[in-house]
């Protein structure tokens, strides 16, 4: 094939009659017109009529490929012979560059002065990474069409009659188109994993601090319970046919007062965020490329991630204790037990989600695919249950 650059210059070096006799197939499918700049103006025509030629010989070939394989393959060697690329990565390059360029600085900070000082924070930078990520989703969709050209020109069509090296070249040239935008993928799931890291450290550190807090609390309302047990225990037993009632109520007003306010002390581990953090996991652990550069970073991010999911599940269970054992601290006690224990069932539907979304953005091997979010979610529940029995 005849490269961009060698066609530019060969354009400024040959004459008409030697350029009108190139191979239109080995052309490039699109010249951008900057490449022609100092070419002479017949030799541009001569360029332009070649194209012509060569779009006209692809529509005729794909006509053809329509009648002998029918429109899935032949829309797949389609695919892989024309010009087209994923174009969203070009542009999501510079910005990535950018993103990491303040990643780097917010990491040289060493104090809350520095960061404001640097103008880069966590939170804004995080903003940043989600802006980014309506275009990564783009240009993930454009790789999945080219995946899917491959997966088809993989397993059908030699099925149905095609030349194997005319098919080999085709995912080749596939291959080629996408290499660049899972490129830019690859540092986007990098990058955004290392912001995330950051973001759950951040997170796990809060709760820590709060952990002695909330003991006291906890040990005031075990405190008054117990005495409001001991009160009913007496009244029971109680001979007189009427009896005042005003300690008892003023116990569960306490009760109710301490759980308010360990509620508003409490350090909430975000359902929202839960699920950001695994698909920042998650795809940099799909993701060969992604996995290489963040190899060291991978498993200090998902053992962090274990134990915020260890400790959310812990809070859901923690606050459906709390009511079960004091009913009059919420309206409907029942119901907001079952809502709490259920929302635990995230990390399945999350898995369920990703397992059924379209393949094809991993790479061609949709099989693959789906028995590594298997194993990556077996290998999740497994950790998170030996997590949790730190907080029993």
């Amino acid at each position: 094939m005849i490269s961009i650059d060698m066609l530019a210059k060969l354009a400024r070096t040959l004459s008409p009659r030697e350029l009108s006799q190139l191979d239109i197939s080995k052309l490039p499918a699109h010249i951008p017109p900057e490449a022609l700049r100092g070419a002479p103006q017949k030799n541009r025509e001569v360029l332009h009529d070649l194209m012509v030629e060569l779009e006209a010989k692809r529509t005729h070939e794909h006509v053809e490929d329509l009648h002998y394989f029918g429109k899935e393959i032949a829309t797949a060697f389609q695919k892989a012979e024309s010009g087209r690329a994923p174009a969203k990565g070009n542009a999501l390059g510079e910005r990535l560059k950018e993103l990491a360029r303040q990643l780097h600085t917010w990491r040289k900070s060493r104090t809350l002065e520095t960061h404001t000082r640097n103008g880069v924070n966590l939170e804004k930078l995080h903003e940043q990474i989600d802006e980014v990520g309506e275009n990564v989703i783009e240009l993930r969709d454009e790789v999945a069409d080219f995946n899917q050209a491959e997966y088809i020109l993989k397993h059908k069509a030699q099925e149905a009659g095609a030349a194997r090296s005319r098919i080999s070249d085709a995912i080749v040239r596939l291959r080629e188109k996408t290499t660049p935008a899972k490129c830019r993928l690859s540092q986007y799931y990098s990058l955004r994993l290392s912001v995330c890291y950051q973001e759950m450290k951040d997170l796990r550190a809060k709760i820590e601090t709060s952990f002695e807090q909330q003991s006291d609390l906890d040990a005031q309302v075990e405190s008054l319970r117990n005495e409001l047990e001991s009160k009913q225990s007496i009244w029971k037993k109680a001979i007189r046919k009427y009896r005042s009632t005003d300690d008892y109520t003023q116990i569960q007003n306490q009760i109710t007062c301490i759980v308010a306010e360990k509620r508003a002390r409490e350090v909430i581990v975000p359902e929202e965020s839960l699920q950001r953090w695994l698909d920042s996991i998650v795809d940099a652990s799909l993701d060969t490329t992604s996995n290489k550069l963040s190899k060291n970073l991978l498993p200090t991010t998902r053992a962090m991630l274990y134990w915020l999911l260890s400790q959310y599940c812990h809070q859901q269970e923690n606050s459906a204790k709390q009511i079960a054992r004091n009913p009059f601290v919420q309206v409907n006690a029942e119901d907001a037990i079952q809502f709490l224990l259920l929302s635990e069932q995230f990390l399945l539907d999350y898995f369920m989600h990703r397992r059924t979304e379209n393949p094809f953005w991993f790479s061609s091997a949709v099989e693959e695919r789906r028995s590594a979010l298997d194993g990556m979610l077996n290998n999740l529940m497994q950790e998170l249950k030996q997590n949790l029995k730190t907080f029993d």
